[in-house]
């Protein structure tokens, strides 16, 4: 599974190629062959997800800060990355394009009522561009060991759109602050950005980074430094800062695709037959760029091979569950979660009715390396699951660990997440540091050089001397979990409410404010930015 997957031949399997339509129909080829029945549309394995490609055109792309008497500016691909938000009359080379909007920096950009923290102040955001460090706070009621959904990167924009900003940009200034370095996110907003064909309410004219450099540059021409308003965020009383003004234009290409959510199903009885446990496996990756295939055999053709093994020893174990379980390959995970989040919102029929996820696990950066003797369970503490995920570990002789690299947010970087926002527990089962036959320095040396230097990277690829015996483990541990909750039907799983986030359910978005709005350009082809 994983040789095929990776192959040069699928071109890195982006949603919406040749390459991820071959991919998407070998999951589902191994799906059927197994013995899984269908749980797509019209009585196959697919969900179609429709979705929009932006490219920026890199030699349009203009960005501009006239801060006090200053005037700067970066280069596309290395100081800065971009694109906006969909709207549905777009053009097919929509432009972009807005001038002398306010820049203003709001710290961490987080409102979080019941953390008692809000670095927006009641000041109106409305038509302004944001400019926002990545992550949390580093101080309390924020917890130190751990990062709430209030770093990550997708909230920070989702929090721009609910004050009605015209833009929002994240300042990476520190790799450990977000989890990645640079180079990474380079990487993935350089290219297509993709989205689900639905608009976004309160579209954002611009989205994206800067890097530690601009920034810099951005904070001196103000004043100060870029460590002083790091110091200044963490301040409970920070109040935003207009830092000058911005000014942007840019010319997009377009694509209109169907990416393919792949789901397989082991049937349960009624009356639980609706009542799901998801496991997951993303089947996309980044595709091709620059001339380079970006294969992504550890992310993440891995995960699709330990949720078909799931799949095999479910049905091997000759043992029909009370509950039914959802074998899924989403699209476009690499996008943002999209193909999971798409499912969340438009759960398939099981039997007579519409399927109800109980929980929702995830496969996502298998363990290639070897066997260990623990298991890091990225949501060990947020829901009521733990007792039964630790009685399934004892079982297996498997130690459990919280998350090993909390810094770099990962609860909410894989498909479970989609689930989780929506109320539903869940989990992304990852590998543990004890490898048995190893120094204790082993995971620190294959780990991070994998992040390092392969992680979407093209130097992902499959590797014939990988031993699966550390894929094995985390497959029997899933087993396990998935028979125990298909079969404890009086036990209903729960997110804690104590669970620092903005909510499990998805937030309402405001109507847009009268004062701003997309408009067409005479003459021009596409749309643009406008002030009314």
């Amino acid at each position: 599974v994983v040789r095929f997957l990776a192959d040069d031949a699928l071109k890195g399997r982006q949603p919406g190629t040749a390459g991820e339509e071959a991919a998407a129909a070998f999951v589902a080829s191994k799906l059927e062959e197994l013995g899984c029945e269908p749980a797509g549309e019209d009585g196959s394995y697919f969900q179609t997800v429709r979705m929009v490609g932006l490219t920026a055109i890199r030699s349009t792309s203009k960005l501009g800060f006239e801060v006090q008497d200053f005037q700067l500016t970066g280069r596309f691909g290395e100081d800065y990355v971009h694109s906006m938000d969909h709207l549905p009359d777009l053009a097919q080379e929509p432009e972009c394009a807005f001038e002398g909007l306010d820049l203003v920096f709001v710290g961490h950009g987080v409102a979080a009522p019941g953390l008692d923290w809000d670095d927006f102040k009641g000041q109106d955001m409305t038509s302004k561009v944001l400019l926002v460090l990545i992550s949390q706070p580093p101080v309390e009621p924020f917890p130190q060991d751990d990062l709430t959904y209030y770093a990550r990167w997708t909230y920070k924009f989702e929090e721009a759109r609910r004050r009605g900003a015209a833009g929002c940009l994240i300042v990476h200034f520190s790799d450990e602050f977000a989890g990645y370095p640079w180079s990474v996110t380079r990487t993935g907003y350089s290219g297509e950005k993709v989205a689900l064909e639905k608009p976004q309410v309160n579209p954002l004219a611009i989205h994206g980074w800067l890097e530690r450099g601009l920034a810099s540059k951005l904070a001196e021409a103000a004043g100060t430094t870029l460590d002083a308003w790091v110091k200044q965020a963490q301040q409970r009383d920070f109040r935003p800062v207009v830092v000058g003004r911005v000014s942007h234009s840019v010319q997009y290409q377009k694509r209109c695709f169907s990416g393919r959510n792949v789901l397989g199903l082991l049937p349960g009885e009624e009356p639980h037959q609706h009542e799901a446990v998801v496991i997951a496996g993303h089947h996309d990756h980044l595709g091709e760029r620059e001339g380079e295939i970006y294969n992504g055999a550890v992310d993440n053709c891995t995960g699709v091979a330990m949720m078909l093994a799931t799949a095999r020893r479910l049905i091997e174990s000759g043992v029909r569950l009370k509950r039914s379980v959802l074998l899924m390959a989403p699209t476009a995970e690499e996008c943002g979660l999209l193909g999971s989040d798409y499912y969340a919102d438009e759960p398939l029929m099981i039997g007579t009715r519409q399927a109800k996820p109980i929980a929702a696990f995830a496969f996502d950066v298998g363990n290639v390396w070897g066997r260990t003797r623990d298991l890091s369970v990225l949501g060990l503490g947020r829901s009521t699951l733990d007792p039964l995920l630790q009685e399934v570990a004892a079982s297996q002789e498997l130690t459990l660990v919280p998350d090993l690299q909390p810094k770099m947010g990962l609860f909410y970087r894989s498909d479970h997440w989609s689930f989780v926002r929506r109320g539903v527990p869940g989990c992304w089962f990852f590998f543990g540091r004890d490898f048995i036959g190893k120094p204790s320095t082993y995971y620190d040396e294959v780990v991070g050089r994998y992040i390092q230097s392969e992680y979407h990277k093209p130097a992902d690829v499959y590797h014939p001397e990988w031993t699966m015996e550390g894929l094995l483990s985390q497959v029997n541990f899933t087993v396990g979990v998935a028979q125990a909750l298909g079969a404890r039907t009086d036990f209903y799983p729960a997110m804690k409410p104590e669970t620092a986030s903005p909510g499990p359910q998805v937030p309402e978005v405001p109507e847009a404010p009268a004062s701003f709005a997309w408009r067409r350009r005479p003459g021009k082809r596409g749309v643009s930015f406008g002030l009314r």
